[in-house]
């Protein structure tokens, strides 16, 4: 648990984490020539980039809507907030935005309030919803399929948003998302989950789908598995239900063998 005192910027509250600690937050904003520093160059190095305007917003474009409503509820309090569960709060942490006094009560440093009360205009908040999204389709469609043609994502996207994104906004997000939060990869035309990426199954998932058809998620689906991070229990049978009478048809026969 990373825990602070009470504070109006972020350096005294890095001098109270570890520097195991200090090396994540590096690695969770993709920081990299950080190694051989010893533990107070470390957190004056972390200090001067979390704070960096760009990092920060580029950091905090992928917060969830939950995580939104709430890191800016902190804020208009003062920075400090005492509930149950703050682990709301986890993702702003790993960024170095939050210090932890405990699992029930979190503080935002004055400065970082500031920072973001800077940045947080309708623009930032309109790219935050698209990038998101885009995210958010993304990962989904990686997740279900292991892998599919971008086009595919797209149309869905068009489909179900009224709305687009180009393969360049889709290549932004893959190079900055933090990698907590991105399941996916993109590979020449091609959706991929990461994992299947790892095991190199590819080449085995596409021999799999071949001319099956692609389980198509509605909007609240893929807003649910991309914030969430689970599948909701009506669409999971849906889509069994199309898996299965894929795999019982003809189709299905020749996959089998």
């Amino acid at each position: 648990m990373m825990r602070t005192g009470r504070s109006g910027t972020m350096e005294p509250v890095f001098a109270c984490y570890e520097k195991k600690d200090l090396a994540q937050i590096a690695e969770n904003h993709g920081l990299a020539g950080f190694s051989e520093l010893g533990k107070k160059s470390l957190i004056r190095y972390v200090y001067s980039r979390v704070m960096d305007p760009a990092v920060m917003s580029r950091y905090l474009l992928y917060m969830t809507e939950k995580e939104s409503r709430a890191f800016r509820r902190a804020i208009a309090m003062g920075g400090r907030v005492r509930d149950n569960d703050c682990s709301v709060f986890d993702y702003a942490g790993c960024g170095g935005y939050v210090g932890f006094r405990s699992r029930t009560e979190i503080e935002i440093p004055r400065e970082v309030c500031q920072a973001f009360a800077d940045l947080d205009d309708q623009e930032f908040e309109k790219k935050r919803e698209k990038t998101r999204k885009v995210l958010n389709y993304l990962n989904t469609t990686a997740s279900l399929y292991g892998t599919c043609p971008m086009h595919f994502v797209q149309m869905l996207y068009k489909k179900n948003e009224d709305s687009c994104f180009s393969m360049k906004e889709a290549k932004r997000v893959e190079a900055e998302c933090p990698t907590a939060r991105k399941a996916f990869l993109i590979k020449e035309n091609r959706v991929v989950l990461l994992d299947i990426e790892e095991e190199r199954m590819e080449d085995v998932y596409l021999e799999i789908q071949r001319d099956l058809s692609y389980y198509e998620p509605d909007a609240r689906t893929v807003f649910v598995m991309g914030e969430e991070n689970y599948l909701p229990f009506d669409s999971y049978m849906e889509a069994l239900e199309a898996v299965l009478w894929n795999l019982t048809g003809e189709k299905g026969a020749r996959i089998r063998q």
